[in-house]
C-alpha cells in the first residue's frame, strides 16, 4: 500500500534500521508535513532522531519521549472498522557495556539452529559465547558464519550476561 502514510512512516523505519539514511531522510522529510496528525507527528520525531541513531547507532534517551508509535493490530480486521491502535510498545535497550577479547575459537554448537554456542580459549581460561542468529552474526574477516571452525584465531565482542555465556556482538577472524 505505496500510498497508505502509515506504511510510508514505516517504510522510512526500515530504512533507518538498515543504515539506509538518505532514503530514510527524504521520506520522513515528505511525511513530517503530511495532513495526518499522528504519521507527520512521528515523521518529525524520527527526522529529529536521525543523526543521533546515525552517529550512535541508538536513538536518544530523552525522559519527554513517553509517546511512542502507536501499534495497529489487524487480528480482527472487518473493512466497516477502522484500524485501532494498541498500547504503545517502548523497545528495550540494551545497556551492558561492550566488552572485547581475542582467543582461538575450540569449537561451534549449532545444534539449537538459528542459535549457536561458541567455544573460545582466551588467556588459558574457557569462554563460552551465544549467537542469538550465526548466520546473521556480524563478522569480519570472513564471508559466512561455519558451524565447523576450529582452532581459530578470532577476536569477539561481547556483552556479558552474568552466569550464562556471553552475547556476541560481533566477530572477527583473524588470519
Amino acid at each position: 500500500a505505496p500510498r497508505n502514510q502509515t506504511y510510508l512512516l514505516h517504510l522510512a523505519e526500515i530504512y533507518m534500521a538498515a543504515k539506509k539514511w538518505d532514503q530514510a531522510s527524504m521520506l520522513l522529510d515528505k511525511l513530517k508535513d503530511d495532513d495526518d496528525v499522528t504519521v507527520a507527528k512521528a515523521a518529525a520525531e524520527d527526522l529529529h532522531n536521525l543523526p543521533y541513531l546515525k552517529k550512535y547507532g541508538i536513538l536518544p534517551q530523552d525522559a519527554a519521549e513517553a509517546e511512542q508509535h502507536a501499534v495497529y493490530s489487524h487480528d480482527n480486521y472487518d473493512d466497516d472498522t477502522p484500524d485501532e491502535p494498541a498500547a504503545p510498545v517502548k523497545p528495550k535497550l540494551d545497556t551492558r557495556p561492550i566488552k572485547y577479547v581475542k582467543g582461538t575459537l575450540l569449537s561451534v554448537d549449532c545444534s539449537k539452529s538459528p542459535e549457536a554456542i561458541l567455544k573460545v580459549l582466551t588467556a588459558g581460561k574457557k569462554m563460552e559465547f551465544h549467537v542469538a542468529d550465526f548466520q546473521a552474526m556480524v563478522i569480519i574477516g570472513a564471508g559466512q558464519a561455519s558451524c565447523g571452525w576450529s582452532d581459530v584465531r578470532i577476536a569477539v565482542n561481547y556483552k556479558s550476561a552474568g552466569s550464562a555465556p556471553a552475547d556476541v556482538v560481533s566477530l572477527e577472524i583473524q588470519h
